[in-house]
């Protein structure tokens, strides 16, 4: 595949206002436009790799949080970075629980007050935070690990506080 194929596409939160998206190329790295569009740049040098989703805290206008999948190796455990500067510098504190290779990222729509983020690995298996990203828990981890059905979705309910629903597809 081209190094840069795009893997995941992101509109901000307050996109009306700000105008940001954000993209993951499957090798190239991960780009900003902040301008609609027209125009996009390259951040994140050190966490460049297999880059895999990317998505925008539901309170990005303030506080500039995003995260992205990254990986090296699917042998390795796939990291999942933060930035918590609008994307000007980028934290990768620990492998999530897994070990197989994460692909897509949901995030809580109360993420300002629960911290609660979500990733699935290829293997469908569902790894939570509850502190923002900086350490996650397996709540979901039935089958074996080549398992063949890949994830291919993840949706958080609007209502998560109170239903506590998440879907994932495989």
């Amino acid at each position: 595949m081209p190094v840069t194929l795009i893997q995941s596409l992101a509109v901000s939160p307050s996109y009306h206002n700000d105008k940001t998206l954000a993209l993951t190329t499957y090798v190239d790295g991960i780009y900003l436009s902040r301008d609609d569009g027209v125009t996009w740049q390259s951040v994140a040098e050190d966490v460049t790799a297999r880059n895999g989703d990317v998505i925008f805290s539901p309170s990005y206008a303030t506080d500039g949080t995003l995260f992205v999948t990254m990986g090296m190796d699917p042998r390795q455990r796939t990291h999942v970075a933060r930035s918590s500067d609008y994307g000007q510098t980028w934290f990768a504190p620990q492998s999530y629980a897994g070990s197989g290779w994460a692909t897509i990222l949901a995030i809580s729509p109360n993420f300002i007050n629960d911290k609660t983020l979500f990733v699935v690995d290829r293997e469908a298996h569902i790894h939570q935070s509850i502190d923002g990203g900086l350490n996650y828990t397996d709540i979901y981890n039935e089958g074996v690990l080549d398992n063949p059905y890949c994830s291919s979705s993840l949706v958080i309910s609007p209502n998560f506080l109170q239903d506590k629903t998440l879907l994932v597809a495989t």
